[in-house]
């Protein structure tokens, strides 16, 4: 090999390292955006589903809910994101059994429905490094985020069911915080701290596919209207939505609860503050800023 091919040889290596180092090791990342969208369901941990009733209750007591939100990914490992969600969570003691554990909460006979509106700022750290290239991103990616968020909520219920014909009717929904039911003029202004973790799956050059799940641990007792001392409570003179324990039918499901038999068992409540937990698909679209993720590697 004569000294110009040798020269070539060395010079090609060159170009080929620094190519590769520029790809893998880019000294610079570029900030840029991504748009997501998701959807699914919402569940409601309270004083009308405890923890130790979720297992069974989860399931009957699901709402839904919806987010759009904003990415901005500031470095390989960290983002941002700026979304609103609105969120529903219901829940009835008449979905209890009336002979079972929680027969002391089908006694009780309460229920709710609230439709929580959401604003939320949030950081994400990501398990796997961010490409600026988004052409060039892995295809699985996993994240936790945790943030701040403010919550607007009015909690309503039914009515005791009207009886004027011989079938119960369903009355309509009331705003519970306008009631007063328990004496007390709570917020319904929030704040509440998102904590999740997400996985994403790349679908296309610049669309993902991401799941979601996150528990919004609230600063209140009353998505649902209820505080953990409701059944301590002395108040006088007492609302229609304070005591429900003697009407004959369910206000929102419309069950026959007659005969309403006793139970030795007291109703259970979920101590401390209300919490949700939201369980979302997402699609997520990676925004392209020009010609720099065409000029840049990594």
């Amino acid at each position: 090999m004569g000294y110009c091919q040798l020269k070539h040889l060395i010079i090609a290596l060159l170009l080929c390292q620094i190519s590769f180092g520029q790809e893998v090791y880019q000294g610079v990342f570029k900030r840029y955006n991504a748009l997501e969208l998701g959807g699914g369901s919402a569940n409601y941990i309270g004083d009308l589903v405890p923890w130790k009733a979720f297992p069974t209750m989860g399931p009957k007591t699901a709402g839904f809910n919806v987010r759009v939100g904003l990415n901005r990914y500031y470095t390989q490992k960290f983002s941002g994101k700026f979304s609103y969600q609105l969120s529903q969570l219901n829940a009835d003691d008449n979905e209890y059994i009336a002979n079972g554990k929680f027969g002391g909460n089908f006694i009780r006979n309460l229920h709710f429905q609230n439709y929580v509106h959401e604003l939320s700022a949030q950081g994400a750290y990501h398990f796997q490094r961010t490409r600026s290239n988004v052409l060039k991103r892995q295809r699985i990616r996993t994240q936790v985020h945790v943030g701040l968020s403010l919550i607007f909520h009015t909690p309503f219920a039914r009515p005791m069911v009207s009886l004027a014909s011989n079938t119960p009717q369903q009355k309509k929904w009331q705003n519970l915080a306008a009631v007063n039911t328990e004496g007390k003029d709570y917020s319904r202004f929030i704040v509440a701290i998102p904590l999740g973790f997400s996985l994403q799956t790349k679908l296309s050059d610049q669309f993902d596919l991401g799941l979601t799940s996150t528990v919004h641990f609230t600063f209140s007792d009353y998505l649902d209207d209820a505080s953990d001392n409701r059944s301590n409570m002395s108040i006088s003179p007492k609302s229609d939505f304070f005591d429900r324990s003697l009407e004959p039918f369910g206000a929102n499901t419309l069950r026959n609860r007659i005969p309403i038999l006793p139970n030795e068992n007291s109703s259970f409540t979920n101590k401390g503050n209300d919490l949700f937990i939201s369980t979302q698909i997402q699609l997520i679209y990676h925004i392209r800023q020009g010609n720099t993720f065409n000029q840049l590697n990594n």
